[in-house]
């Protein structure tokens, strides 16, 4: 496969109430930090791929949910990491709900690369000491431990992920199916 910069990842998004809930958590940590503003999500799938391959990657997304009407994930608890990316996380049963998607879009789009599927929604992204993740996963609010209900999935694609990764406020969010 040809090396490329670009990235498409998949998205499932929880209801508009869940995200409002999240929001609000979210939002404030996002001040009271000063990390990247986002919207709530868990990443199903992530790889290099084309853009010109962007087409065949809404139709994978589009086919892998084709049958599903509704996908509630309870929380398990709450995560902190080194990682940019999941400073702070609710993490998620990997329930038949999401398996079954996950599997589906696997198969799809592996030929692209592996993606290890880790349930997660992070609540913060940034550089954060280990003390202060800590405190922050220890203070959340109960409302943020309550089952999310996966409200539609779509598709960021980052034309220059090394540039991308950092300018978060210009991420795009596609969305291909809600219900």
């Amino acid at each position: 496969m040809k090396k490329t910069n670009s990235v498409i990842s998949t998205w499932l998004i929880p209801t508009q109430k869940d995200i409002k809930r999240l929001r609000l958590v979210m939002d404030s940590l996002s001040k009271e930090y000063d990390t990247p503003n986002f919207l709530p999500h868990i990443t199903l799938y992530s790889a290099a791929i084309p853009q010109s391959h962007a087409d065949l990657v809404r139709k994978a997304v589009s086919e892998s949910v084709a049958s599903l009407t509704s996908c509630a994930v309870t929380t398990t608890g709450i995560g902190t990491s080194e990682a940019y990316f999941q400073a702070v996380t609710l993490r998620l049963t990997l329930n038949s709900c999401l398996k079954k998607i996950y599997d589906a879009l696997h198969k799809k789009l592996s030929a692209y690369g592996s993606y290890s599927f880790n349930p997660h929604l992070s609540l913060m992204y940034g550089e954060l000491n280990e003390k202060t993740r800590t405190k922050i996963a220890r203070e959340l609010p109960q409302i943020v431990r309550e089952p999310i209900t996966i409200g539609g999935i779509g598709i960021i694609i980052h034309k220059d992920f090394e540039h991308d990764q950092k300018n978060i406020k210009d991420w795009k969010f596609e969305p291909i199916r809600t219900w």
